[in-house]
């Protein structure tokens, strides 16, 4: 058996932590962008509804 073969699998565990690192990293702004967003058009939605239906 070769020893390289015996070392693949905690390089590809590497690689894969890695790269969850790098895709969370990225997308976390884009949910955090989001979240603030939706809460502002919640905001915006409950005011009209509340208009619409006492007005």
């Amino acid at each position: 058996m070769k020893r390289g073969s015996d070392w693949s699998p905690v390089y590809m565990v590497i690689v894969a932590v890695i790269a969850l690192i790098v895709i969370v990293s990225l997308i976390k702004p884009i949910f955090a962008s989001s979240a603030s967003q939706a809460a502002g058009n919640i905001n915006a939605a409950s005011d009209f509804a509340r208009g619409a239906i006492f007005p």
